[in-house]
């Protein structure tokens, strides 16, 4: 787990300390593409930050994750699309990133904000723009019909074996393992990246529909499409 200015501290001498420690999976803990968002959450981080670090644990071939707030109270159209390109830039349009949303843990200082601004409804908070609250709407039944599948949209425990499997063959000296592995890693990235594309491409039309003030049936109608073609 690392920082989004881990960048900062990290040198050569670090990295490959890590990396001959083991490290082949790096979840940064982004939490957002845009800078209004992160003010509000007082992460002490920009987007640059985040955006560095991914490419410096990529640079070492570590698969990346992240933790990512797309949805809070605050929410507006224009912040999603930041965090939307922001996913999309750096191939992490999950639906998992796409649908998350801030969880108000006990003591966190943003929960006050959200009182005084009347949102807060026991646990659960409502969301102030009503684009925002109708698509969440919309994400939260895709969940369910996607949880009642048991639909997996990406494959990174496929990646993450390939390679710890490729560490195994440079540590046996096995250039045909590595070979086998590393050709194995590439396909499974290369199908995580179609995923990342493809949700970001659904999730910008249901917003450029929703801007357009398309009606209701039809945007129902693009989930309906694209739960199709995933499931």
């Amino acid at each position: 787990n690392f920082r989004p200015d881990f960048h900062d501290i990290a040198d050569d001498e670090l990295m490959n300390l890590l990396i001959e420690s083991g490290l082949t999976e790096a979840f940064i803990g982004a939490e957002s593409g845009n800078e209004e968002d992160l003010q509000l959450y007082n992460k002490g981080t920009t987007v640059s930050d985040a955006e560095e670090t991914i490419k410096l644990f990529r640079r070492y071939d570590c698969f990346v994750k992240c933790g990512f707030i797309m949805f809070n109270p605050f929410s507006t159209p224009e912040r999603l699309r930041e965090n939307l390109d922001f996913l999309e830039r750096n191939r992490l349009a999950t639906y998992d990133n796409l649908q998350s949303r801030l969880t108000l843990s006990h003591g966190l200082p943003i929960k006050q904000t959200i009182i005084d601004e009347d949102l807060l409804y026991s646990q659960t908070y409502d969301v102030r723009n009503s684009m925002v609250k109708a698509l969440m709407m919309i994400l939260n039944d895709i969940e369910r019909k996607l949880n009642s599948k048991a639909v997996e949209l990406y494959s990174w425990l496929s990646v993450k074996e390939a390679k710890i499997k490729k560490r195994f063959a440079v540590y046996n000296d096995d250039a045909e393992a590595y070979a086998i592995a590393d050709k194995y890693e590439k396909l499974i990235e290369s199908v995580i990246m179609l995923e990342s594309d493809l949700m970001a491409e659904w999730f910008r039309d249901i917003l450029d529909m929703m801007d357009k003030g398309r009606p209701l049936t039809e945007i129902m109608g693009k989930r309906n499409y694209w739960l199709e073609m995933v499931i």
